[in-house]
């Protein structure tokens, strides 16, 4: 995870709201489940990718 490390919480709102309001989606390449962590790096390693990969954890 990486955080954001410059910039106002003030800063950040006008944009989050611009997403919210324009219905914004990003891109999801490909989902993995938690348990296939490893095969999700190796992915974003190749760099083949097109958009997010996301490792889902379920709660």
């Amino acid at each position: 995870m990486v955080g954001i490390t410059a910039g106002s919480r003030a800063m950040l709102e006008q944009p989050v709201r611009f997403v919210e309001v324009s219905g914004i989606r990003p891109t999801i390449d490909r989902v993995f489940p938690f348990d296939e962590a490893p095969a999700a790096y190796s992915h974003l390693a190749a760099g083949q990718h097109f958009g997010k990969t996301v490792i889902e954890i379920s709660a």
